[in-house]
């Protein structure tokens, strides 16, 4: 699909998923980044999970490090601090061994979950609608899932295995990264917090 430009990870994701959305059969949406690798049965355990639990809006999957593919980078989400601003990757660096066989008491910890694998429901499109776009990257699965919260839960796929090679597109701000990824890091964490958590902003 030509989007006529870079519209960044919201925007380029929102092409798709409003593409997919016309066909009255398409139950989920799952937003991949492009620098990941699938295992086969990847989509089908995270879309196991949602039909177990219809009130899952968005679900994650075991992420885990291309290159080190027995080390997790998350364990289906992340959580969120209002008072820091900065998240913290659930099960970060922990070994694939040990992802448990039932994720129900890590879900209970999500502020959201972690953009690299991401499945959607219809009925969370529809009620909560796509992706905010002004972000261009960074802090968009946040926003999805902040606007969501209250009427849909966060879901993780333990079995749902997702390699990712971190920072392919743009480097990684964790790490260094470029000072792209730095500028959008840092500016997001700003306009999520004043969007959501303003009091925390000084």
């Amino acid at each position: 699909v030509d989007s006529g430009g870079n519209l960044g990870f919201a925007g380029g994701n929102n092409v798709g998923i409003r593409l997919a959305l016309r066909d009255p059969n398409c139950a989920y949406v799952w937003v991949l980044n492009n620098d990941t690798v699938v295992q086969p049965d990847a989509l089908g355990r995270a879309v196991e999970r949602m039909q177990a639990d219809p009130g899952i809006g968005l679900c994650g999957s075991t992420l885990v490090y291309f290159d080190e593919p027995d080390k997790v980078q998350a364990l289906g989400g992340a959580t969120y601090s209002r008072w820091t601003g900065r998240s913290r990757h659930v099960g970060a660096f922990s070994r694939r061994a040990d992802v448990p066989q039932d994720g129900a008491a890590y879900e209970a910890t999500f502020s959201y979950v972690v953009g690299a694998a991401m499945l959607a429901s219809r009925p969370f499109l529809e009620q909560v609608g796509l992706m905010t776009e002004d972000y261009f990257l960074y802090c968009e699965e946040i926003d999805w899932a902040t606007r969501g919260a209250g009427r849909f839960r966060l879901g993780f796929a333990p079995a749902s295995v997702v390699l990712h090679k971190e920072g392919a597109s743009i480097g990684t701000a964790a790490s260094g990264g470029s000072p792209l990824s730095v500028y959008f890091l840092f500016r997001n964490r700003l306009r999520f917090s004043w969007r959501f958590h303003r009091a925390f902003v000084a």
